[in-house]
């Protein structure tokens, strides 16, 4: 079982270098400034002047501020904004790669989880291989007539379509006891991979590149926690922060409505814009027009979509109008799993994998020699193929630890006879689970199949 889990790697309330101040509040600029240039963020009604300061967003800083009710936002002259395109269709888009700060190490992150780093070389360990066979008792267990037919009568209650008269009437002439072995071979790896992330500014600390250069994806420290088991960590990567505008709204903080196209009204569809509507005579009298009840004369309507305000809430800044943007590291640990079912009789060996079993050897090891002295030789052949599958199948992913055991599930086949039929059922594992695709009332009277 896999669970998600978020621990953003910042700092505490304690102002450190490189973070901007609270809003309201003095501190050192962020950047520090140099020449005498103004501190960023400006404060209201004051402009930054146009160097480009390291964490510092491209161009002039304009705080976000609602426009008055019912006028349009138009974007600035020459189309998008120098922080990428805003809005198209309505739909908040991203930003150009290109406007990015570069992060060495980080050069093919993207906006989106598909950049894997690839984990460091190591010399993997080999468990040695055992010298001598493992003292593993291969004794067939044996079900009597009366077990089977029990076993079988089970499983048909489990089938509301299926009578039971078949099971307490067919003869049972044979039944062969054999063993089925599962081998199953379990790798726990490591992935990481990066991408942009962004969330709202709001005045919050700014681990940014002035702290320190970024780690790589493989030298942060993170613990990896029980073996075997399929887990998520989500986490930022220390020193990649950095602050601007939001490249959706152009930092105004909400967008143009785009369904009454910043007027803050519809026309109205009761009277189609007139204000009124005409009403017929009764008894054949005279029609006359009559005020539109539902725009009240007006021809108009509020929009639906943003009340009336002509502008929508930035969806990518929340009204904020800037953006903290930072790279993403999301850590996946998964237990790759492969099986291999050897078993005489006809069963499917799905059903194997599923049934109560023995465990007659079970290894554990940073990396796994394949299986040599187990007294089938079809698992040795079997440990072999899948133990080299997985040394070549996860090139991208870090190789924790290995483990592959192997189970003895007990499997008797009965054959019987019932009337005029004759078929064969299977009791398997020590759960007594049944399989009888040869049951010759498989639908019983009132059942109709369509």
């Amino acid at each position: 079982m896999s669970r998600s889990e978020k621990q953003p790697l910042l700092s505490g309330s304690s102002q450190a270098p490189g973070y901007p101040p609270a809003q309201g509040q003095g501190g050192a600029p962020y950047p520090p400034a140099q020449g005498g240039s103004a501190p960023y963020p400006a404060s209201a009604g004051q402009q930054p002047q146009q160097q480009q300061q390291p964490g510092a967003p491209p161009g002039a800083y304009q705080a976000a501020s609602a426009p008055p009710a019912g006028q349009g936002i138009a974007p600035p002259s020459g189309g998008a904004s120098a922080a990428g395109p805003a809005m198209e269709n309505g739909q908040a888009v991203s930003p150009q790669m290109e406007n990015m700060e570069k992060v060495s190490g980080y050069e093919g992150t993207g906006f989106h989880e598909d950049n894997f780093m690839a984990p460091p070389t190591y010399d993997a360990a080999t468990a040695p291989v055992p010298q001598s066979a493992p003292d593993i008792h291969t004794n067939v267990a044996r079900i009597s007539e009366e077990e089977a037919r029990a076993a079988l009568l089970d499983f048909v209650s489990q089938h509301c379509c299926y009578g039971k008269g078949a099971a307490r009437d067919m003869a049972i002439s044979t039944i062969i006891p054999t063993n089925a072995f599962h081998y199953r071979l379990e790798t726990f790896t490591e992935n990481r991979r990066t991408a942009w992330k962004h969330t709202p500014f709001k005045g919050q600390p700014i681990d940014s590149c002035m702290n320190g250069v970024a780690p790589q994806a493989w030298q942060m420290d993170i613990p990896v926690g029980r073996m075997f088991e399929d887990r998520v960590l989500e986490m930022e990567v220390p020193h990649t922060a950095y602050v601007k505008p939001c490249h959706n709204c152009h930092a105004r903080g909400y967008n143009r409505c785009h369904h009454c196209h910043a007027r803050g009204y519809d026309v109205c569809n009761w009277c189609n814009g007139e204000g009124k509507k005409w009403c017929n005579g009764v008894d054949g009298g005279s029609g006359r027009f009559e005020r539109c009840s539902t725009c009240h004369g007006t021809g108009r309507r509020s929009c639906s979509h943003c009340n009336g305000q002509g502008q929508l809430v930035c969806p990518v800044c929340r009204t904020y109008g800037s953006l903290k943007w930072y790279i993403n590291l999301t850590v996946s640990w998964k237990n790759h799993i492969a099986d291999h079912v050897v078993e005489a009789a006809d069963l499917p060996g799905h059903l194997i994998v599923n049934a109560v079993g023995q465990l007659a050897m079970e290894e554990d090891y940073p990396r796994l020699a394949p299986l040599a002295t187990f007294p089938d030789p079809n698992i040795n052949a079997a440990s072999a193929r899948l133990v080299g599958d997985h040394a070549r199948a996860f090139p991208l992913e870090m190789m924790h630890r290995q483990r592959h055991s192997v189970r003895i599930v007990p499997v008797s086949e009965a054959q019987f006879s019932h009337k005029n039929s004759t078929g064969r059922f299977w009791v398997y594992g020590h759960d007594r689970l049944v399989h009888a695709p040869d049951y010759p009332q498989q639908c019983c009277c009132g059942c109709t199949i369509l």
